[in-house]
């Protein structure tokens, strides 16, 4: 029994010593501060109180880590989507 204790209090420390997700290398201005803006977004998630539906099937720091890496992939698709726009 105190094996399997050991193990799970293993895993959470592990678990939660885990860094944020890997901010990507945007080529505009508009790509960081979007990113900023995850990041922002992502701090704010972790000190929520508030228990959004994507909280509800797993942990909130996990929720929080698929958020940012979600959001750091729509700023990468905007930022392309706005490079390959013609400039009005």
């Amino acid at each position: 029994m105190k094996k399997w204790l050991a193990l799970i209090a293993l895993g959470v420390l592990l678990g939660c010593a885990k860094e944020m997700p890997q901010k990507p290398h945007y080529e505009t201005n508009f790509g960081e501060e979007c990113a900023a803006d995850c990041e922002k977004d992502y701090s704010e998630c972790l000190a929520s109180n508030i228990r959004p539906d994507f909280l509800v099937m797993s942990t909130r720091k996990k929720a929080c880590e698929n958020y940012i890496r979600d959001c750091y992939q729509l700023c990468e698709k905007k930022e392309k989507q706005r490079s390959a726009a013609p400039n009005q």
